[in-house]
């Protein structure tokens, strides 16, 4: 991967409802100062607020760290609701 321009964020993000991008379901990461900080986001339109934001699903230890390389990595635990075998991402 690619590390983010300074001043910018990495996302990952799943849709356990539907296929595309609104009602997604996000994981959100950026450094300042040195530190990541990582949050939560609903993506709830083309043009999404990324206030933070509780997701449907619960996320547990939520925490992000840079590589050497300027890469951030998101670490999380989520708890999909359903026995579904396909999420989108």
């Amino acid at each position: 991967g690619c590390a983010p321009a300074p001043g910018g964020w990495v996302a990952w993000a799943i849709n356990p409802a539907h296929l595309g991008m609104v009602g997604s379901q996000a994981l959100v990461a950026y450094v300042d100062r040195g530190k990541v900080n990582v949050f939560t986001t609903s993506v709830d339109s083309y043009s999404p607020s990324m206030r933070r934001t509780a997701l449907s699903f619960p996320v547990l230890n939520l925490a992000g760290e840079t590589t050497s390389g300027g890469n951030i990595v998101i670490y999380a635990k989520l708890r999909l609701p359903g026995r579904g075998t396909i999420i989108n991402q």
